[in-house]
């Protein structure tokens, strides 16, 4: 049974968040879910980060849920094709 890191992404410090999260990424098995129900847009710099932690996720061949998703939010991802790179929970 892998190991699962849970890291709480709040709206107004997503990026040290993410950072947080990039911290579980070490390609042992540990599986990062990401909790964004209390997140409920993306700006530019936090869509940046997002990209660059699904990049650190691909190379080191992690698996990364987001978990609590709103609308808004997942058609912003959509939009930035990050959608096949994570996997979604409600």
């Amino acid at each position: 049974m892998p190991m699962i890191s849970v890291v709480n992404i709040e709206a107004t410090s997503m990026i040290r968040g993410l950072k947080d999260a990039a911290k579980n990424l070490d390609g042992s098995g540990v599986e990062t879910v990401l909790e964004f129900s209390a997140v409920s847009r993306l700006d530019a710099s936090s869509l940046q980060a997002l990209q660059e932690f699904a990049s650190l996720a691909d190379k080191k061949r992690s698996k990364v849920i987001i978990r609590g998703l709103n609308v808004e939010v997942y058609k912003a991802l959509k939009l930035a094709k990050l959608t096949r790179v994570f996997s979604f929970l409600d």
